[in-house]
């Protein structure tokens, strides 16, 4: 599970960026998944028992609260912005959807001081720029509602979870992490063989634990009235039709940003957006379509340069660390 080591992340460099632009006339709008609550615990597991996985309020909690603490160097940035008149936005995504638990929110606030804004499904610019994390447009990860006492499964939060359990030399912060090379399926094997017998039972029961889970999610075509103004663009999360329309799981990354470019369209035009900018895929772009930008912030996470999107007296661009 190396790329969830320490080492392998990017705080420093976010770090850097926040105290280079922080100041009062900055906005810093943090779009999506700057939390993981789907990590696995990257101690070397208890192979005595299969992992746990808590969904819940109180889990959720203590999960943000461990996460923050794990970060201070993030935690101490963010706070130096918002002491210096940085205006701070968080959006959830389909990775920290728990954000939008109330009691979560308080547990950041006991951590972030000061004035910052976390907006529970987008956030609109001053200057007319639609932002959203984009996870509503991919039916392996949208949700039927914010999540309130327990954070609902996706097909995306249970494969987040145990695939670095499973394959521990598999990137799942990867643009298309269903697109699992051979070699990193047979590591994952041997690793799990040379292990002991105590290992390949933990590894067999955590497999049947994973589709256990995976059965478990719901998949519907229901779509949340009133949930945002532009609820109609809910993606359906049936995963057979999903399947087959993919000839298997195949081509998913590539599916995917073409949805959230497709309802990136639509939004510009529900709400006369000078731009829509998005992030999920992790893969970053930028583009002007018809006097409209159209962008995706990328990733800080490893395996991709940080990207993000700039924006300046109305106009916007994409940008790379």
């Amino acid at each position: 599970m190396r790329y969830r080591q320490r080492a392998a992340l990017p705080d420093h460099d976010l770090c850097e960026l926040i105290r280079s632009v922080a100041g009062p006339s900055t906005e810093i709008v943090l779009n999506g998944d700057v939390f993981d609550f789907d990590a696995p615990d990257v101690s070397r597991p208890d192979y005595s028992t299969p992992p746990s996985r808590d969904r819940s309020e109180a889990g959720s909690v203590a999960l943000i609260l461990a996460i923050l603490d794990d970060h201070p160097e993030f935690v101490a940035t963010i706070n130096e912005a918002i002491q210096r008149g940085t205006r701070v936005v968080f959006i959830p995504g389909n990775h920290d959807a728990q954000l939008g638990m109330r009691s979560v929110e308080y547990a950041m606030r006991s951590r972030i001081y000061g004035p910052w804004l976390l907006c529970p499904l987008y956030y609109t610019t001053a200057s007319g720029f639609h932002i959203e994390h984009g996870h509503q447009y991919d039916p392996f990860c949208s949700l039927d509602a914010p999540p309130t006492d327990r954070a609902e499964d996706t097909i995306g939060t249970v494969v987040s979870f145990y695939m670095p359990l499973l394959l521990g030399c598999a990137n799942p912060y990867a643009s298309d992490p269903l697109d699992t090379r051979l070699s990193e399926l047979l590591g994952g094997i041997q690793t799990c063989a040379t292990g002991g017998p105590m290992q390949v039972e933990w590894s067999a029961q955590t497999a049947m634990q994973a589709l256990r889970d995976l059965m478990l999610v719901r998949r519907t075509d229901r779509r949340v009235p009133g949930a945002v103004r532009h609820d109609h663009l809910f993606a359906p999360k049936t995963l057979a039709n999903e399947l087959i329309a993919q000839k298997g799981w195949r081509g998913y990354g590539a599916n995917v940003q073409r949805r959230l470019r497709t309802a990136a369209g639509q939004i510009a035009g529900i709400y006369g957006s000078r731009g829509v900018v998005m992030g999920h895929t992790h893969r970053a772009f930028g583009e002007m379509v018809d006097g409209v930008f159209y962008g995706n912030s990328g990733a800080w996470a490893p395996g991709h340069q940080g990207s993000y999107v700039w924006i300046e007296n109305g106009r916007a661009e994409t940008r790379s660390q």
